[in-house]
């Protein structure tokens, strides 16, 4: 891959995480050393209500062979953004088009099938589902290398 100025951004599957404790942080909450760096256990945030760390889990749950957690080497099946789009526009699976994702509703869909991510967040919530699980399963399993 190599850097195009003229290039308008794409968003980009950048790694995983399968979730292997969930770790709500206030106040109070003692926080392991290795930890105390991390973002959400900083003074200012541990004021906020719902703050919450994700650790990984060591293993995948399916393939004790990877680890719960890491980044994928770059491939062209892990860019979200639509050839030619503004990286908002994304190229989904059509199984997503009827499934709830977070922040989104039926109009976020265009009619050539095109996704119309919006612009919050760096992450979202979509509806479990068989095919989005497999999906991901093998994003992770043909993108990574140890």
């Amino acid at each position: 891959m190599i850097f195009d100025p003229e290039d308008r951004g794409k968003h980009i599957i950048f790694g995983y995480l399968q979730i292997g404790k969930i770790l709500k942080v206030n106040e109070k909450t003692r926080l392991p050393q290795w930890m105390l760096y991390h973002p959400h256990a900083t003074e200012e945030r541990r004021k906020i209500r719902n703050n919450t760390i994700y650790i990984a889990r060591k293993k995948l749950s399916w393939n004790s062979k990877l680890p719960g957690a890491y980044f994928f080497r770059y491939s062209k099946n892990l860019v979200l953004t639509k050839d030619g789009s503004a990286r908002s526009y994304w190229k989904l699976p059509t199984f997503f088009r009827n499934l709830k994702i977070s922040y989104h509703s039926n109009s976020s869909w265009r009619n050539d099938g095109t996704f119309k991510s919006v612009e919050r967040g760096q992450e979202f919530i979509i509806e479990e589902d068989k095919r989005v699980e497999e999906w991901a399963k093998s994003l992770i399993e043909d993108n990574i290398d140890l």
